[in-house]
């Protein structure tokens, strides 16, 4: 009886290692349990959300995908960075946020990176560029 119990526990801890492997991509895969530490001059990848919108302006269409950016800019805590609300006014930026700005459009923008986000698959994730890292730091090069 033990001997059936153990296989049955044996069997149902692969299948929820099998389980979360597939929750993961290739590059998701190689990266570190542990998240490296964030700088300015850092290349991440940050998931978000993709709107493909129709030509009368309703969404057609939405997905998630990884998009590059560097880092900019790290808030301290203190009154130097500063961002608008929705009203307009302009607030500080709490500590272990960080200014990015995304490759593929140059847009800028804080965004918070705490370490149990990173290598995640939900929206707002983050993870190291490895296609960066790939290429010596050579941008553009794959």
């Amino acid at each position: 009886m033990r001997k059936v119990a153990a296989q049955l526990h044996a069997e149902k801890a692969a299948a929820a290692e099998a389980t979360e492997v597939a929750k993961h991509d290739a590059c998701a895969l190689r990266l570190p349990d542990e998240p490296p530490a964030v700088e300015v001059g850092s290349h991440l990848e940050v998931l978000v959300l993709i709107e493909e919108p129709e030509e009368d302006g309703s969404i057609s269409k939405e997905y998630s995908r990884w998009v590059a950016v560097v880092v900019i800019a790290a808030a301290d805590g203190a009154a130097a960075h500063k961002k608008p609300t929705a009203t307009g006014q302009m607030r500080k930026v709490n500590y272990g946020w960080f200014l990015v700005r995304y490759e593929d459009g140059g847009v800028e923008e804080w965004l918070g990176l705490p370490g149990d986000a990173f290598n995640n698959n939900a929206r707002g994730s983050w993870r190291v560029d490895q296609d960066f890292e790939a290429t010596g730091g050579i941008e553009g090069a794959l």
